[in-house]
């Protein structure tokens, strides 16, 4: 698949990053240990509603910054 094959991707159309964006990016996450703790947080996000509490309050004492959520 080349990257231009996701611009439709969920109505997706502006510019995407390039392949260099991306792995400084990921570089960037790997070099502060971040990785892990994005993954998790994206996995938190993705979770069905009931499970959402518990995983949130989990996530919370690794997250270095806490954002309200209103």
């Amino acid at each position: 698949m080349t990257p231009s094959s996701f611009s439709g991707f969920c109505g997706v159309t502006d510019a995407l990053p390039d392949e260099t964006t991306i792995l400084n990016f990921r570089h960037l996450l790997e070099q502060h240990e971040l990785t892990a703790i994005l993954l998790e947080a994206i996995n938190v996000y993705l979770a069905p509603a009931a499970d959402n509490e518990q995983k949130q309050e989990e996530l919370g004492d690794k997250m270095p910054l806490k954002k309200e959520v209103s």
